[in-house]
């Protein structure tokens, strides 16, 4: 894994302390509701309301921040992509924020890939020409991640009557390695306009090849 000297951001380890344990996960991107900034994770990552959350900077773990009550866990299809048929489905999203205590230690650049740009929405501009789009990740455990949507509202669980989907499943590129780990949670995957126009490349996400430009250590 790799830590920061002074700036931490999206791609950098998170660390939470439960139950006498510690658990690792990945910073996604900073966000904010115009007042406050916020780092975002995933909810199962950063715990409750109020818990206190770390990183390392400079080789010391210091507290970055406190997790917001602002979480998300699942809603009802039908409520997340308005007009679009799906009773009884929920989509899991399982969004954590994490309220940064010190915004002049962070950068708002993914390590490893940069600063993200605008966001697409999707509820309104989504299109099965998604399939194929490449996709970026930096990980804090697996790095460098590459990878492509092969598919849309993938369902990977039915129980009690009720299904839970995914947006996308996102896996290999052809001729290219994928795997992610458990402490890749929390990451935010982006669409690489650069790397092929998609349906969406005037709206969506762009990802710079430029590196972040922090001082980092090697653990």
């Amino acid at each position: 894994m790799i830590f920061p000297d002074s700036l931490i951001g999206g791609g950098f380890p998170v660390l939470a302390d439960v139950q006498g344990k510690e658990h690792v996960a990945s910073l996604g991107c900073l966000v904010t509701d115009g007042h406050t900034v916020y780092a975002l994770t995933n909810r199962h990552v950063c715990g409750g309301p109020g818990e206190e959350v770390f990183g390392m900077l400079g080789g010391q773990k210091v507290r970055i921040g406190r997790n917001s009550h602002k979480q998300l866990t699942r809603r009802p299809f039908e409520e997340v992509y308005e007009g679009w048929p799906g009773k009884n489905v929920y989509v899991n999203l399982d969004v954590g924020l994490i309220e940064v205590d010190n915004l002049n230690c962070w950068t708002a650049q993914v390590y490893g890939i940069g600063l993200m740009g605008k966001m697409a929405d999707l509820s309104i501009n989504i299109s099965l020409k998604l399939i194929g789009c490449p996709v970026r990740a930096y990980g804090c455990a697996s790095g460098q991640i590459r990878g492509a949507v092969h598919g849309l509202f993938y369902r990977y669980k039915s129980v009690g009557g009720f299904e839970y989907v995914a947006d996308f499943l996102v896996g290999p590129q052809k001729d290219r390695p994928f795997a992610v780990n458990p402490s890749d949670s929390g990451m935010v995957l982006m669409l690489d306009t650069r790397a092929r126009p998609c349906c969406n490349s005037r709206r969506a996400r762009r990802t710079s090849a430029s590196r972040s430009g922090v001082n980092i250590t090697r653990a």
